[in-house]
């Protein structure tokens, strides 16, 4: 969809019938009135096809081709066109099109650049520009990204929704801190950030905690347990069969390793695969890998002590 309505040259040879079809089947069957004219159509002739029952209004502007049932998707797609050309769904709506929230059923919600769109019963329009990375198209509806969404609906929804909305987000496996961050930077004085930096930390600790943080934790919680300390914290080793690698803690003496796993480096298939076969290879050498997560270290310490204790026991 063109910021200026323009028609797709492939299809400028076709009959009118035929160019409105092309241009409606793109868009989830709906078609803007500026899109009728520029494909040669007169205000007579859009209102001999509304009349004639092959146009349907949806809004002022805006037309369903063909039939009165309309999908959600095709709702979207008009509410859309109906505030301006560079529109796009956001917040709950675009959560529900990417698919980390149910639909509300509420007011469509859409972001509109500048002072335009407008507000209508069935329309919610916020005035905001938008950057290139924050957009994207979802079967053909133009849309806010996942990323923006998320930080659209920080602003507006209860901690629990918004918690579930990033789990599903990892779910769905469109989750990505790298391409988030400087969305979270470029937008850090906009409402609901704060809420999201909070939802993120509570939902995956390990992305505001360093290594650092990583080697005081696991030497504080083995002192408080009078556990042996590890010998070598973050140090590179190497392994025949293996090759080099560098645990996040080693027991050289007991051939015990503790890897705290966080999402951005486990988070892939291929990574869970490859972390399989490296603790299978290490077993064959009779090291055993103890694997925890952040948030098991800080909500449940006990349980982790107790498995390294056994461990350490029974390799010592």
């Amino acid at each position: 969809m063109g910021d200026d309505w323009r028609i797709d040259p492939a299809i400028r040879g076709e009959s009118a019938n035929r160019q409105i079809v092309a241009v409606a089947e793109g868009q989830q069957a709906m078609i803007h009135r500026r899109q009728l004219l520029a494909i040669g159509l007169g205000s007579s002739g859009i209102d001999r096809r509304v009349a004639d029952g092959r146009l349907h209004v949806m809004y002022r502007g805006v037309y369903a081709l063909g039939h009165r049932v309309v999908t959600l998707k095709g709702r979207w797609m008009a509410a859309v066109l109906a505030c301006s050309s560079a529109a796009r769904l956001s917040h709950r709506d675009a959560g529900a099109l990417t698919g980390m929230r149910p639909p509300s059923g509420s007011r469509y919600e859409v972001t509109v650049p500048g002072s335009g769109g407008r507000n209508l019963r069935t329309i919610r329009a916020y005035r905001n520009v938008l950057q290139p990375d924050e957009v994207t198209v979802i079967d053909a509806i133009p849309t806010t990204n996942w990323a923006r969404t998320l930080i659209d609906l920080a602003a507006i929804l209860p901690p629990h929704q918004l918690a579930g909305a990033l789990k599903q987000a990892e779910h769905l496996r469109v989750f990505d801190l790298n391409q988030l961050q400087p969305l979270l930077d470029r937008h850090m004085r906009r409402p609901g950030v704060p809420a999201l930096n909070r939802a993120l930390e509570e939902h995956r600790p390990e992305t505001h905690r360093t290594r650092n943080d990583l080697e005081d934790l696991l030497v504080h919680l083995c002192r408080q347990a009078d556990l042996p300390l590890p010998t070598a914290l973050n140090a590179s080793l190497y392994l025949p069969g293996v090759g080099r690698i560098e645990p996040d803690a080693i027991w050289h003496h007991h051939r015990v390793i503790v890897e705290v796993d966080g999402f951005e480096t486990h988070g892939t298939r291929a990574m869970f695969e490859s972390d399989r076969i490296r603790d299978a290879e290490l077993q064959i050498l009779g090291w055993r890998v103890l694997r925890t997560t952040w948030l098991q270290l800080e909500r449940a310490p006990h349980e982790f002590l107790d498995r390294l204790r056994r461990l350490l026991r029974t390799a010592g």
